[in-house]
């Protein structure tokens, strides 16, 4: 059994993590130009906490990473059974696309998210997931590949 590049590994969730970022920003911002703004709707909502700052702002990146850092982790688990590639990148932002969808659908039922809110992020993560796993397992496929022959 092969082990995983460590390095490969993080590199390739960072950089999975910063595809998230890129295309979060333009699909959640292109939706944003017809009047559906998450953050206006939590603020109704709690008006009393605030979901600004650095600290905030940090510990959502912080998620992010490790959220993407172990979905290339799964990623690479799962190259012995599906093969390096798209379609094993595709299977592993699956898994990890469906426990979203069950924590969102969790949220929603107990009513901490709005349903449209729920609805629309689960359809959004539906595309930005697998985007940014693509764009990591290349990078973890390519360093890994040079990793070898050296």
């Amino acid at each position: 059994m092969a082990k995983s590049n460590f390095g490969a590994l993080i590199s390739s969730g960072l950089v999975a993590a910063i595809a998230f970022i890129i295309a979060e920003f333009l699909l959640e911002g292109a939706v944003g130009l017809f009047g559906f703004n998450e953050a206006a709707i939590f603020r109704e909502m709690y008006p009393d906490y605030r979901f600004e700052g650095v600290t905030f702002q940090f510990l959502n990146i912080l998620q992010l990473v490790v959220f993407m850092i172990f979905t290339m982790w799964l990623y690479t688990a799962l190259t012995p059974r599906f093969g390096a590639g798209p379609t094993c990148a595709l299977v592993a932002s699956f898994v990890m696309w469906f426990m979203y969808l069950v924590f969102a659908t969790n949220f929603a039922r107990l009513g901490v998210l709005p349903m449209n809110i729920a609805v629309a992020s689960v359809l959004f993560n539906l595309v930005e997931i697998p985007l940014a796993v693509l764009v990591g397992s290349s990078v973890y496929d390519a360093a890994n590949k040079s990793a070898q022959e050296a």
